[in-house]
């Protein structure tokens, strides 16, 4: 009796409640379309390794016709800067007790750079001690990577430029006294003198065309600083429509090397395309009133230094303008 009870009072209150109507089943219908259909399906394949990765492969051809010009010792001053950069980078990793799926090749990219900009003449300990500064105080000490205000590469070199070189008597010689010494194809191909890793400017712009048609990188900030750097030089430099002698001046010092490699690091550039450009502008514009006014013809690093210290400047500036715009749009 209890069991049949317990069935009745079952069935009732079954029967008690409202069944859903025609409309609510297709409402429901539709409501279970629209979350399959909106789903976060979309994945990249871009991740940091494989655009650090990229970069190596866009330095690479430079830095081998480097090898290639000055010969044995120009590798092995890169081959140390890579090894001081990546070590560097795992002790500190250790010492945070960072643990990470996968190798970046972030270290790869800073030991590149560094040794590329290097002079031959450097003594072998430097690149050694410019890689524990370029990654252990430049970059660890400030988070890791993605948290550095100041490219790591260019400070190890300014560090160098300003303290190490001239107590050790170490000169950037290797450039043309006059330009009748060299030839714009010589400068623009590599058969000139220079750095190992700038000296093909030919190199340096095919590696920083495969950026950006592979997407790592856009145009907005090499093309905003060749140009802002090409104007004040014309301008102020006394080259005015002397086509030949600028382009002259944009071979030599880095400035390709600074425009594609150096200026584009993701994390001491601005997030915003007009930010990118105002960047360019920037510190093209300030490479060339360093060359101008004498104070070195490797004045690359120097801007870009200078620059990152004026990115969250440039970023808090674009982006007001960027949510005024988006008010008046609505």
């Amino acid at each position: 009796m209890e069991t049949e009870e317990k069935k009745e009072y079952v069935e009732g209150m079954s029967e008690t409640k409202e069944k859903p109507t025609s409309e609510e089943t297709e409402t429901v219908t539709e409501a279970k379309k629209t979350d399959i259909v909106c789903a976060p399906f979309l994945k990249n394949k871009d991740t940091t390794t494989t655009i650090m990765r990229d970069v190596v492969i866009a330095l690479l051809p430079a830095a081998l016709f480097g090898i290639y010009r000055f010969g044995f010792r120009a590798f092995l001053i890169m081959l140390l800067s890579v090894t001081s950069c990546v070590l560097t980078e795992h002790v500190c990793k250790r010492i945070r007790r960072v643990q990470e799926s996968a190798y970046e090749c972030s270290a790869v990219v800073t030991g590149l750079l560094m040794g590329m900009m290097l002079p031959l003449n450097v003594p072998y300990w430097f690149p050694i001690a410019g890689g524990v500064f370029a990654i252990g105080i430049i970059k660890q000490l400030f988070g890791g990577l993605g948290r550095n205000r100041l490219n790591p590469a260019a400070s190890a070199k300014c560090l160098f430029l300003v303290l190490v070189a001239p107590l050790m008597g170490i000169s950037m010689e290797g450039y043309p006294v006059t330009w009748s010494e060299s030839t714009l194809s010589n400068l623009f191909f590599g058969f000139s003198v220079g750095m190992a890793g700038e000296v093909s400017t030919f190199l340096l712009l095919l590696g920083g065309l495969y950026l950006v048609f592979g997407k790592v990188i856009s145009l907005h900030t090499p093309v905003a600083y060749l140009v802002s750097f090409a104007a004040v030089m014309a301008v102020f430099g006394g080259y005015g429509t002397d086509f030949n002698g600028l382009a002259m001046q944009l071979c030599i010092g880095g400035v390709v090397l600074g425009a594609f490699f150096l200026a584009t690091d993701y994390t001491t550039s601005p997030l915003i395309a007009w930010g990118k450009v105002m960047f360019g502008v920037i510190v093209g514009g300030l490479t060339a009133a360093l060359r101008i006014w004498g104070f070195t013809v490797e004045a690359v690093v120097y801007a870009v230094v200078l620059g990152n210290v004026l990115v969250p400047v440039i970023d808090i500036i674009t982006l007001i303008q960027t949510k005024k715009k988006d008010k008046r749009a609505k």
